[in-house]
């Protein structure tokens, strides 16, 4: 039946599905913010070539090397039989890229692993997700080649001057550089106040690298961006840092690193340490908040990319000063084996000693 309509098909228009109208997943905390002074620049250019409207429905960045139809005209997708057609098709093109949204029934499948499907019958590496309303945290999926696919398809959002609200997605086999989302909601904007806990975190970051990973101090450097502004009546300070030079081989590391760094933090080495732990948290709506989102660490959890903002925020992600203007440069993923090779993994064989020693009685634990 698939077979049947693909000569009604339009670029811009749903591709055939047996799913439920039904949208995608949540796993991002839902940020419903105001215009901000992080507001990205409208391009008020007008010598792009072509439409948006073209843009819209071009279904060139998806149709790479004559897949578009994947499932129906790609031999890899074709294997996985005729009863999958619906699994792996896109629903949508949509902004120049192909979309999956809907749950396919037949197989129980969410859009988020029809995707994968997808990534998997082409041998894709990213994973991204996309904001699908504004004040939610509700996404729908597409794929990317690489890094370099995903960065000019980004550049080719900004030309048309579109919101870009797009996120790595991290899959539980995914290497990835360890990364850090900081922020602080307040009733007023005190840039000093939040400098003040950003260095502090910083100062225990690097004790736990050091004294429990083997890290030097000297070898931690970090992309920074931030998307500061207003949000929900009050003040948002946030940012998002990327350890360079570094990587953790999987989903296993990436949670073992978030209960280490925690427990770290719930008793600090030294006195002098301890001082600094309660810098980490605030007051907010009569609760106590930490500046450090451990959440990011889950299973496909979603992270912003550089120059997306969640949808209808206003507050897109900027490099801060020092820090690279290119999106591949803020990536957590690590996407291909040369990007890898220039990598030192980090390892965890301490983190896991650590955690054993944790477990013990205090007068057994070995001093760190």
């Amino acid at each position: 039946m698939e077979a049947e309509q693909k000569g009604s098909m339009l670029p811009g228009a749903p591709l055939p599905s047996r799913a439920s109208p039904s949208a995608g997943s949540s796993n991002e905390r839902d940020d419903s913010v105001q215009p901000a002074d992080n507001r990205e620049k409208r391009s008020s250019e007008t010598g792009t070539s072509g439409s948006l409207a073209d843009f819209r429905n071009d279904a060139s960045t998806a149709r790479e090397d004559a897949t578009f139809y994947a499932a129906i005209d790609n031999e890899r997708a074709a294997a996985v039989g005729n009863d999958d057609l619906p699994h792996v098709v896109p629903d949508m093109i949509d902004l120049g890229t192909h979309w999956f949204s809907r749950p396919c029934e037949a197989r129980g499948a969410g859009p988020q692993e029809r995707a994968r499907a997808y990534s998997r019958a082409h041998g894709h590496q990213i994973l991204a997700a996309g904001d699908v309303r504004d004040d939610t945290a509700t996404k729908r999926y597409t794929t990317f080649a690489d890094a370099e696919a995903l960065q000019k398809y980004d550049e080719h959002l900004a030309e048309f001057a579109v919101e870009r609200n797009m996120y790595e997605v991290m899959y539980p086999e995914l290497p990835t550089r360890l990364y850090f989302d900081l922020e602080c909601s307040v009733a007023e904007r005190v840039d000093a106040v939040f400098a003040e806990r950003l260095a502090r975190f910083a100062e225990l970051r690097a004790a736990f690298f050091s004294r429990v990973l083997g890290l030097s101090s000297l070898d931690l450097s970090f992309q920074t961006s931030t998307a500061h502004g207003e949000s929900k009546g009050g003040f948002k300070h946030s940012a998002h840092e990327v350890l360079e030079g570094f990587y953790v081989e999987n989903q296993e590391e990436r949670l073992l690193f978030k209960e280490c760094f925690e427990a770290f933090l719930e008793d600090p080495p030294s006195d002098e340490l301890a001082e600094s732990v309660p810098f980490l948290e605030y007051e907010r709506n009569g609760k106590s908040e930490g500046i450090w989102d451990a959440g990011v660490y889950t299973k496909f959890r979603c992270f912003r990319i550089l120059g997306s903002c969640k949808k209808g925020s206003g507050r897109p992600l900027v490099p801060a000063d020092g820090s690279s203007p290119e999106l591949r440069d803020h990536l957590v993923g690590v996407y291909d084996g040369g990007q890898k090779s220039a990598l030192k993994k980090i390892d965890m064989g301490p983190a896991r000693a650590y955690m054993v020693a944790r477990s013990q009685p205090v007068r057994q634990r070995r001093s760190w």
